[in-house]
């Protein structure tokens, strides 16, 4: 997990929305590899593994009997072959990556781009319940797993990319809108409702892309004084 990449995490806890806080165990470069995010609010913790942040519950539903993180299976796929230049132009057009910087969410299957799409597109990728083999890389992944919802800031996205396990949740589609800026895109299977928040720009055989209309920012209390 990117050490930048937190400061656009939240608690998914029913209650104000809040930063994380991190607990380091081991960091490589920029990348936090193995610790944990606290909630100063409720005090919860989110284990980091090998870069992905668990946010779906107890710590043991990722560890092995000796306490350790599970590791990448000798000889789990890797994903099959990189994507190639074609793949990647298709990439950034849909996403709209003609320029570099931002947060960019890839659901599920999509993980395999990430590597191509940090390195070309010159955009920090997050990974969103990301296959196994998506860890077995030579760099740790900026990855969270939930169950339900997004725990990004809103606006924090400058676009995403769901596969059609993510996109089939739809309060996780309904965050990802949130957490989306002004004008981001958002790319879907075509088997996905087109959620409120979204503008339609095209879609062909597989998938739709859309761009956040955005949303209206929270009430603010008033007092006179």
């Amino acid at each position: 997990m990117h050490i930048e990449i937190v400061d656009s995490l939240r608690c998914p806890s029913p209650h104000e929305e809040t930063w994380l806080v991190a607990s380091v165990t081991r960091f490589e470069g920029r990348d936090i590899v193995e610790g944990a995010l606290g909630c100063p609010v409720c005090r919860r913790q989110f284990a980091v593994r090998h870069g992905e942040v668990d946010f779906t519950g107890p710590e043991a539903d990722a560890v092995d009997a000796g306490g350790r993180a599970r590791a990448t299976p000798v000889g789990a796929d890797l994903g099959g072959a990189p994507p190639d230049e074609e793949e990647l132009l298709r990439a950034r057009a849909l996403l709209a990556l003609a320029d570099g910087g931002g947060l960019v969410l890839l659901g599920g299957e999509h993980a395999r781009m990430a590597a191509v799409l940090e390195d070309e597109a010159q955009v920090m990728p997050l990974l969103l319940n990301a296959p196994a083999w998506a860890s077995g890389g030579v760099r740790p992944p900026s990855a969270i797993r939930i169950a339900d919802g997004l725990p990004v800031a809103a606006g924090a996205l400058r676009a995403a990319w769901l596969d059609e396990a993510t996109a089939s949740r739809a309060a996780t589609v309904r965050a990802v809108v949130r957490a989306l800026r002004t004008g981001g895109r958002l790319v879907a299977p075509v088997t996905a409702p087109l959620p409120d928040g979204a503008r339609e720009l095209a879609r062909d055989a597989r998938e739709w892309v859309a761009e956040s209309s955005g949303a209206a920012s929270a009430p603010v209390s008033l007092r006179r004084r």
